[in-house]
């Protein structure tokens, strides 16, 4: 699949920030090469986890993902982790991310209008997950332990995602559950609610349920952890992912 298009941003990038700083479980980056585990027909075995969890892997050959431009050669926002709608990657366990969380993500899909698209996910159960419906709508699922909680989030600004085109998501989830969805800064309107003890289970990069709801499209960037962003946080971690669209 082609390497989806940069958006033109306006937002300042402070180089000092590094997300580190945001005690991220997971930080899956793009920044230098050794990052990626890259076979010679350029498919990705391991994705180097810097956060405090697992790595993301895949040992089957025809679901692993595609390293796009993997070079210290070629320019940041260049490089990414392609996915064909059959592949994903997986960690040992999965991390939980609930109230007093966030998670933040770099992705495009080739057509976001192609159904639900999971690029976040349990890798053995329906439980969890965070995807697109369409060009318009997310959906949340989480889960706490005994039952699981399900919500959409309408998206207002851009009016609708453009196929093959990068955005930064941050989804942020305070202490009695309430979600923010902010996309290359802008915060929804809407603000979707699970609950204060419900969590997303992520065990399982570009699918979930195992090879379910798989993404046909592009990761460059993963950052999640538990704690709940404040304004300044939220623009320092857009202002770091925007490195990855230009």
């Amino acid at each position: 699949m082609a390497l989806g298009l940069h958006n033109n941003t306006t937002t300042s990038v402070q180089t000092s920030f590094c997300p580190s700083e945001l005690s991220p479980e997971i930080w899956l980056h793009l920044h230098n090469a050794n990052q990626l585990t890259v076979n010679e027909d350029n498919s990705i075995s391991e994705w180097k986890n810097n956060g405090s969890a697992e790595d993301y892997t895949q040992i089957s050959a025809a679901r692993k993902p595609t390293a796009i431009n993997n070079s210290l050669e070629s320019a940041l926002y260049q490089r990414a982790v392609s996915f064909d709608g059959c592949d994903y990657l997986q960690s040992v366990t999965e991390t939980r991310i609930g109230a007093n969380g966030y998670v933040a993500i770099v992705h495009m899909c080739d057509d976001w209008g192609a159904g639900n698209q999971a690029f976040l996910g349990d890798v053995d159960s329906n439980n969890s997950f965070i995807r697109t419906s369409n060009d318009t709508t997310f959906y949340f699922k989480a889960y706490d332990g005994s039952g699981y909680s399900q919500k959409g989030l309408g998206i207002n600004s851009p009016a609708a995602l453009v196929d093959a085109t990068f955005y930064a998501f941050i989804f942020n989830y305070n202490s009695v559950g309430n979600i923010d969805c902010y996309i290359n800064g802008v915060l929804q309107t809407s603000s979707p609610t699970h609950g204060a003890d419900f969590y997303w289970a992520i065990q399982e990069i570009g699918a979930k349920n195992g090879v379910t709801q798989t993404l046909t499209g592009d990761i460059k960037s993963v950052v999640a952890g538990n704690i709940y962003l404040d304004s300044d946080q939220v623009v320092k971690l857009n202002n770091y992912l925007q490195r990855y669209i230009g």
